[in-house]
């Protein structure tokens, strides 16, 4: 995106919310940034700062082009109903808008959400407007309490179970229930990295149990960790921009936490701390978290998991380097060879 279209961008989204607001003066762009994917913009408002976070890339696989306010909405209005049976049946989850600016969506663990909008009716591109959270993340706030508040959001958003596996949220409406084998797949993560590793790790993973069977499927985050879980003013942990969202075993959800706990001080990486992921676990629930590390499934995943960040991390170095805070290819090696030596 040039910088006429930014600024074009930005004065559009001046205007909608001057003309959405109950209170519409004094709006101005208080800053704003871009990545490949997605666009951002921060606006000051009576309302409180608010967020205008834009999918600036549509890949071919989007389940959910809104998959944030998708989210909210499965969270703040499913309640006792059946997730299936809600995504079934709540008009516009997929294709719809929304837009209220006196009552917004309050998520368990998150942040407002006041709008979204998919329809690419008000600007191509799908977009959602948030309450702009203040605060550090969870990464440099190496603090017991923090983590234990962090197990205790994850806990509440892991309250959506399937009964079924199913591949998207579109599959879940249109009642494509797919094995739950497909989560299981440490052949082609395996594959992709083989010639990292030792004779000895490759031969352990090839013996490791998945079963299938004992897969507990919920509704994923697939990013708490780091910047996506902020600490907020009054001491409140916020889950935020819930884009990878998607469902899988709940045990997926603990694995990047577990291994990107906290920013270490002279590397600038990410950097495992058993005792604070323990006190997130604790929050989370110690019976529950028994209950989930218990099955097969459990170490499976997690061998899984990083052997898929091995390969991210051996491409990146193969294309000038790394990107911190993530490790380098032999953390991951080595983390790989101490769980499955545990």
């Amino acid at each position: 995106m040039n910088l006429l279209d930014r600024k074009q961008q930005e004065e559009f989204f001046h205007d909608y919310l001057t003309r959405v607001l109950p209170q519409n003066h004094g709006i101005q762009i208080a800053a704003s940034s871009y990545d490949e994917d997605w666009s951002a913009m921060r606006y000051t408002t009576p309302a409180g700062p608010l967020v205008v976070r834009i999918n600036d890339i549509e890949k071919p696989e989007t389940d959910v082009p809104h998959r944030t306010g998708f989210v909210s909405r499965l969270l703040a209005e499913s309640r006792d109903r059946e997730p299936e049976e809600y995504i079934r049946s709540a008009e516009g989850l997929f294709d719809g808008l929304y837009a209220n600016f006196s009552s917004p969506i309050v998520c368990p663990g998150g942040a407002e959400i006041f709008a979204w909008d998919s329809t690419r009716k008000i600007w191509p591109r799908p977009f959602y407007i948030r309450r702009w959270v203040e605060g550090p993340n969870l990464a440099v706030m190496s603090k017991a309490a923090y983590f234990r508040r962090a197990g205790e959001a994850l806990r509440l958003f892991h309250q959506i179970r399937f009964k079924k596996y199913y591949a998207s949220f579109k599959a879940v409406a249109k009642g494509e229930v797919s094995p739950a084998a497909e989560l299981f797949a440490i052949g082609k993560a395996l594959a992709a990295v083989e010639p990292l590793l030792p004779v000895a790790t490759i031969s352990a993973l090839t013996k490791l149990e998945c079963d299938p069977e004992s897969a507990i499927v919920g509704l994923l985050s697939n990013g708490f960790f780091g910047n996506n879980v902020l600490i907020d003013n009054m001491g409140h942990v916020r889950a935020l921009d819930w884009e990878r969202a998607g469902i899988g075993d709940l045990a997926q959800d603990f694995f990047p936490l577990k291994y990107w706990t906290v920013v270490d001080k002279r590397s600038g990486w990410y950097m495992p701390n058993a005792s604070l992921f323990a006190g997130f676990c604790k929050g989370y629930g110690e019976n529950h978290t028994e209950a989930l590390a218990r099955r097969p499934a459990w170490r499976y995943l997690e061998a899984q998991w990083l052997l898929q960040r091995l390969g991210a991390a051996s491409r990146r170095w193969k294309q000038g380097g790394l990107r911190e805070p993530y490790p380098e290819p032999d953390f991951y090696i080595d983390c790989l060879r101490q769980l499955l030596n545990a």
